[in-house]
């Protein structure tokens, strides 16, 4: 797998705290169909103080951060920020939840987008509008949803648990 971030920037004196300097936007043997080209072709000119610079639309850096935390980080750290970030952008004016579906959707990335939102709605309280979750849902019973769910939840917070009894969740 290429690499598509240098080695992380750790300072021993903030432990848990590392910064990654991307060299690309995902690992090049990403399942979705979403790349630096989307996030550039709509880009439009930031606002002071970043005059000069450019910005991706709250969408695609919305749906950008879901793959992030769901798929390249397990959902296993990184929910927090993730969780703020996703909060700030969708309470930007008008940012479109029904644009964020079709863009998923179009990145075969829905499910990524479901359980990110649907943790940060459960989690921190984010207000997710519940037709987006019906929308965004992959199609299982809701019973296994809720275990995943569970499952999920305790690998983010520490010390929440016990760890799953099954293995084949930890890497899922």
């Amino acid at each position: 797998k290429d690499a598509h971030h240098l080695p992380h920037f750790v300072d021993p004196r903030q432990p848990g705290i590392r910064l990654e300097l991307h060299v690309s936007l995902m690992p090049d043997d990403h399942p979705f169909a979403f790349d630096e080209a989307m996030l550039w072709r709509e880009a439009r000119p930031a606002p002071a103080p970043l005059a000069g610079a450019l910005t991706p639309s709250p969408e695609l850096l919305v749906l950008h951060g879901c793959l992030h935390f769901a798929w390249q980080h397990q959902m296993t750290f990184g929910a927090w920020r993730t969780f703020r970030s996703v909060a700030e952008l969708t309470r930007l004016p008008g940012f479109d939840w029904n644009r964020l579906v079709v863009l998923a959707r179009d990145a075969r990335a829905g499910t990524a987008c479901y359980w990110t939102l649907r943790l940060a709605h459960r989690m921190s309280g984010h207000v997710v509008p519940p037709d987006i979750l019906r929308r965004l849902a992959p199609p299982t019973p809701g019973w296994v949803m809720a275990t995943l769910e569970r499952h999920f939840i305790a690998g983010i917070v520490p010390g929440e648990g016990p760890t799953s009894p099954s293995v084949k969740f930890t890497g899922w």
